[in-house]
């Protein structure tokens, strides 16, 4: 699964400190660094290491875009 050391600390870096089996979780669900900053550059942030992989599994930003939600609506919205 590539849960390396690299890795772990690259979401420790982003606020993540979990267990391995969460790591792993986020893994399988493509739940990365890059993704997290993604979501944090939309105004999307403290979100919940279940909240990044549930945005993973069902496809959320790709509803949010097709219903015109982008990231200047969601800073207008804060």
């Amino acid at each position: 699964m590539d849960v390396s050391t690299a890795f772990i600390r690259d979401m420790q870096t982003l606020g993540y400190r979990k267990s391995l089996s969460q790591y792993t979780a986020f893994r399988i669900h493509v739940v990365n660094a890059a993704f997290v900053r993604d979501l944090r550059d939309l105004g999307l942030k403290d979100l919940s290491a279940d909240q990044l992989v549930a945005m993973r599994i069902h496809g959320k930003l790709i509803e949010m875009r097709i219903h015109g939600i982008d990231a200047d609506f969601l800073r207008k919205a804060q």
